[in-house]
């Protein structure tokens, strides 16, 4: 299980989720391409996008928005790491109140996400740290570390994680199958560790 929960934006002031201004799904569970594209699925859709990895980009490249929903949606649309994760910290820095505690830990998650893509593990759990700091009832960042201790095979550090992202309830908008993707990681943890009918259990609670 490679994947990374939907991360959204929502707009300032929005209570539990109701109003928002747009929708932004990373998810990279699939199939790497021959073009260097990967291949993205989410339940019922298909999503074909080109994705490759670079360095950190220069600030020129990433510097030339001016709020926080303009680097966000530079960041996102960006196709190198490099220039997400230099418009997701210019993001952070244009970040107020105004804009949403939410939407602070969004950018913080998919941060996270590019740094792990770069194999800047330790930014990468750094900024998913921080994400629980703002908000600890994140499934995501939970989620998306989990992933990454069970890539450096980190099996207990991987299992709380996945234990704490089937335990809490979804922050900000609600997404029920965030809680199917952790049983289904954490059963795959144990299934490795030969702990067969915990992970049938996680699998059937999936």
């Amino acid at each position: 299980f490679d994947e990374v929960v939907p991360h959204k934006l929502m707009s300032a002031g929005a209570e539990n989720g109701n109003v928002k201004v747009k929708v932004y799904i990373q998810n990279l569970t699939g199939n790497r391409k021959e073009d260097g594209g990967l291949e993205l699925t989410r339940g019922d859709g298909l999503l074909l996008i080109s994705e490759k990895t670079g360095g950190i980009a220069p600030s020129a490249q990433g510097g030339d928005c001016y709020s926080f929903l303009e680097c966000f949606e530079k960041g996102y649309e960006a196709k190198l790491q490099g220039v997400k994760v230099a418009c997701f910290t210019k993001a952070l820095e244009h970040w107020s109140y105004s804009d949403g505690l939410f939407n602070k830990v969004v950018v913080y998650n998919n941060r996270g996400i590019a740094y792990n893509e770069l194999k800047r593990y330790e930014k990468s759990l750094a900024d998913y740290a921080k994400a629980i700091e703002l908000l600890p009832g994140d499934i995501s960042a939970y989620y998306n570390r989990g992933l990454l201790y069970n890539r450096q095979k980190k099996n207990g550090l991987a299992l709380a994680d996945f234990g704490k992202a089937v335990e809490l309830e979804p922050a900000g908008v609600p997404e029920p199958w965030q809680k199917g993707a952790g049983y289904c990681s954490r059963g795959a943890v144990y299934n490795n560790l030969k702990k067969y009918d915990l992970a049938i259990a996680d699998f059937n609670s999936a």
